[in-house]
């Protein structure tokens, strides 16, 4: 047996030579619009179709010339092609295997098509700035991905939202799939983030206008230049309300115009709510998850004495993904008038209320959006005085990665 697994080994050494080794290679390959010469051996590559095998042995110019010009095979697609014909492991990631599917489908190399599909539909090495890829590819090269990869790539991306944005890649990414991101609730980022890379894609987008799909557009206004006019068109989608005063005032206000400006000013000032003006959060999908319910003296920190309105912090054993905070009050004087309360976690702050009642209860929530995982949260109460303390507190938190890529999955 061993003797065997020496020289498959050395079989393996000589075929990998015919990739490294010039001398021994009878043709030349002009591979992808930049044109980049490739030696190569004809006959494997001729045995892989009769298309490449009428080109290479044919009448055809490369089979007189020995030169063959594939100038919409990506080079990494002709090396999964080389490595195929020679019979070396082919190498495959995400983006190679879809660049090798397309040329596979084009040269009629149905076995390699195959196999690069059941690659894409069965890898677990598609991460969510590999999923983006092969999208953004796929949209470029005007290929219809077949629907469950399709799924497969929009499940990744939407349940890596966070690493997506921060992804080199996300730079690269036409202008058709940033339009539908950044209209998703289950594209679950945090709006500064978002806005900061937004606002670096559309620098990117005016040097390369290929990128831009839906937002190619000239200034529609004087003295606006075109990354402005790009962000202007972004803007609509956009939770303005989700940032905070100081972020948006220093960062966000002077690309928008003066009427949306405003509205979002008065917004933070006032409270007034512009029609149009989007006030919710990413929440990402809805997971049914049960609440996590804690009695109100097992937190470390329990309310009541003299100050009931100072902060109370709730740590837990591990960090967690905490979605929702719910108080239940047992009496309240006003019910018209529901207790102010905020919810500090991971340097958020975040206090939108909703209130209803629950068994003759009062139980108030507030969402929470996090970016990371938090080992403790701050609840502070206001106006107090005269009422008792809430009675319980539920947290609610999940497993963010699971259970989002689970209910994505079945929605799809």
């Amino acid at each position: 047996r061993e003797a065997s697994e020496a020289f498959k080994h050395a079989q393996e050494r000589r075929c990998e030579g015919w990739l490294t080794d010039k001398n021994l290679c009878d043709a030349v390959a002009v591979v992808g619009p930049e044109g980049y010469r490739v030696p190569f051996l004809r006959a494997p590559l001729a045995s892989l179709s009769m298309p490449l095998k009428a080109a290479l042995y044919g009448e055809f110019q490369e089979g007189q010339t020995h030169e063959l010009t594939l100038k919409d095979v990506a080079v990494d697609a002709f090396d999964v092609m080389i490595r195929t014909a020679y019979n070396l492991e082919p190498k495959l990631t995400p983006v190679r295997a879809l660049r090798a599917f397309v040329a596979a489908k084009l040269y009629i190399i149905d076995d390699l098509e195959a196999y690069c599909l059941h690659y894409l539909e069965s890898s677990e090495d598609v991460d969510g700035p590999a999923a983006l890829q092969i999208l953004n590819e796929s949209l470029q090269l005007s290929m219809d991905l077949p629907e469950n990869i399709q799924c497969k790539c929009w499940s990744t991306v939407l349940t890596e939202s966070l690493k997506i944005v921060q992804s080199p890649f996300f730079l690269e990414t036409h202008g058709s799939i940033i339009a539908i991101l950044i209209k998703l609730d289950e594209f679950y980022v945090c709006e500064e983030t978002l806005w900061e890379r937004l606002v670096e894609w559309s620098a990117a987008a005016v040097q390369k206008p290929d990128l831009l799909g839906p937002f190619d557009t000239t200034p529609t206004e004087d003295g606006v230049d075109r990354k402005v006019a790009i962000l202007r068109l972004i803007s609509p989608h956009i939770r303005f309300t989700q940032m905070s005063k100081d972020f948006f005032v220093d960062r966000v206000r002077k690309y928008l115009n003066r009427e949306e400006s405003d509205a979002i000013t008065d917004y933070f000032l006032l409270g007034r709510q512009a029609d149009g003006l989007l006030i919710n959060q990413r929440v990402g999908l809805d997971p049914k998850i049960e609440p996590m319910t804690w009695n109100w003296h097992e937190i470390p920190i329990p309310w009541g004495g003299d100050l009931p309105e100072n902060p109370r912090k709730v740590t837990f054993e591990k960090a967690a993904w905490v979605t929702k905070v719910e108080l239940i009050f047992g009496s309240w004087d006003d019910v018209d008038e529901p207790p102010t309360w905020y919810v500090s976690a991971a340097g958020h702050t975040f206090q939108e209320r909703t209130c209803e009642l629950e068994n003759d209860k009062i139980k108030s929530v507030i969402d929470i959006s996090l970016q990371d995982p938090c080992d403790e949260l701050i609840i502070e109460l206001s106006g107090m005085v005269g009422n008792d303390p809430p009675e319980t507190v539920r947290i609610h938190d999940y497993d963010f990665i699971e259970v989002r890529r689970a209910q994505l999955e079945m929605a799809t």
